[in-house]
């Protein structure tokens, strides 16, 4: 059982893990994909603006990229620490 998942949620429905850089792809192309469908409603007529909890949707994830791109050396860093960790071994 993963601990980032909720404790009810089934084994067979478990994404598999991504790394950074295609999470950050994911928040970006779905912040896009937000904006693109709330623009083609304004101009078809269907809306006359876009729909606030959906802008705020995707401006929180285009900010969560940003701040993600500007952590990724780090988490990169303790990624690699921890890799290294484990291949030393257990202390003795």
């Amino acid at each position: 059982m993963r601990d980032d998942l909720p404790p009810d949620w089934p084994d067979e429905w478990v994404p598999p893990k991504v790394s950074l850089g295609e999470a950050l792809r994911a928040l970006r192309m779905e912040a896009s994909r937000i904006i693109v469908v709330q623009k083609h409603l304004i101009a078809i007529g269907v809306r006359r603006a876009p729909d606030e909890a959906q802008m705020k949707c995707a401006i929180a994830m285009h900010r969560a990229e940003a701040f993600l791109v500007k952590c990724a050396p780090y988490v990169e860093q303790v990624n690699n620490l921890i890799a290294s960790l484990q291949l030393r071994g257990p202390r003795r």
